[in-house]
């Protein structure tokens, strides 16, 4: 079987990568000067907000599996909050500020409904549990006695 060569294949390569590097730098070059556009559009959201609204989301999602009127729990309109789900690019400070409440509201009643269960009772649980453990055998079967 005869040896392949792959060097013009390398090279080939190697010239793109480093045309795709000098068009990168001219780019940002041409940003940086001012006189290109960035790509980024200017109402974009931070890491923050973005992270606020996907946790409400989930603890609203938390929430109404135990409590199906939560939301006049948290005196607010579930329609109200989809439409600021929707397009979060458009809130206003006074929008945010109400997030954080919805956000502290919810995460207090999480803590509620759902009490931490300390690290010690879950040790003696699974004690408890392990002392009759039998191998092989399906836990949901009644056990021997």
């Amino acid at each position: 079987m005869a040896k392949t060569n792959y060097s013009k294949v390398e090279l080939a390569l190697e010239e793109g990568l480093r045309k795709m590097t000098v068009t990168r730098l001219c780019e940002l070059a041409d940003i940086s000067a001012g006189i290109g556009q960035s790509q980024e559009p200017e109402n974009t959201l931070t890491k923050a907000q973005r992270l606020l609204i996907r946790r409400i989301q989930l603890d609203l999602m938390r929430l109404r599996k135990k409590d199906n009127k939560i939301y006049t729990k948290l005196k607010i309109k579930k329609s109200e909050l989809t439409k600021k789900f929707e397009h979060p690019e458009n809130l206003t400070k006074e929008d945010w500020k109400m997030l954080r409440a919805i956000r502290k509201k919810t995460k207090t009643l999480i803590e509620t409904i759902y009490p931490k269960k300390s690290d010690e009772e879950l040790v003696e649980k699974e004690q408890e549990r392990h002392i009759t453990k039998r191998f092989n055998v399906n836990e949901k079967w009644l056990p021997l006695k």
